[in-house]
């Protein structure tokens, strides 16, 4: 990995740790950049590291700069979101890379990457508001369960055991997910909950979706002195 550098991509990191919610807004400016390059520089789509190296110019960054791990991760959270689509496909006889375990060679492997429409109007600003679909019309996607790893352990970073599930409630999650016992990691506990919506039905799925969407639009972002009160997280 290269320098830590703030004001860049949200895939080049941040000066504190931890980045994820920091860097979250950022994940705007990707969508900003992939709309762009539809307009007028398709071919940098072609791969996930074409991309990469395309946002690196005019930057005064090199390679060694870049992060593939972080934008492995915005560019996974950013079609769980539904905001982008790209080919994932295995070849024949050979393993789709796992881009937690190397980034790196997954950006090589991902081809086509390519706005949604909703991602469109999110790059150029344009708010939808559409009313929540009937539950005979949820599609039942499942959410990759990578992304969903990534923002649970985030969050057990950022909130200490006391203030996890009080984070998790006045996110939206209902009391009886939120406030359940539980005796493992916070991420794990966090996971869990996730877990949990996505196999709660059409509801339990667009509360997940809905939660996520927030996430990434910074909007989840609690006081954390509101939620400390006189507890200390382990």
């Amino acid at each position: 990995m290269g320098r830590r550098r703030s004001g860049s991509w949200g895939w080049f990191g941040c000066d504190s740790s931890p980045c994820d919610r920091r860097n979250r807004r950022l994940s705007l400016e990707l969508l900003r950049l992939i709309y762009d390059l539809e307009q007028a520089e398709p071919a940098y789509l072609h791969s996930g590291f074409s991309l990469m190296e395309r946002s690196l110019r005019g930057r005064n960054l090199t390679y060694q700069d870049s992060d593939p791990a972080l934008l492995s991760h915005e560019l996974r959270i950013a079609r769980t979101a539904g905001y982008l689509e790209f080919d994932d496909q295995s070849w024949p006889g050979h393993q789709m890379p796992n881009p937690d375990q190397d980034p790196h060679f997954w950006l090589q492997r991902i081809s086509n990457v390519q706005l949604t429409i909703a991602g469109r109007d999110r790059a150029r600003g344009i708010v939808v508001q559409l009313a929540h679909p009937d539950f005979d019309e949820d599609d039942g996607r499942l959410i990759p369960g990578s992304s969903l790893e990534t923002i649970a352990r985030a969050i057990g970073d950022e909130y200490s055991d006391s203030q996890v599930p009080r984070f998790l409630r006045e996110s939206g999650i209902s009391d009886a997910l939120a406030l359940q016992p539980w005796n493992v990691e916070r991420w794990e506990f966090v996971l869990g909950v996730f877990d949990q919506l996505g196999a709660a039905g059409a509801a339990g799925r667009r509360e997940l979706r809905t939660f996520i969407g927030r996430w990434l639009d910074g909007d989840l972002a609690v006081d954390i002195n509101s939620l400390s009160g006189n507890s200390a997280g382990r």
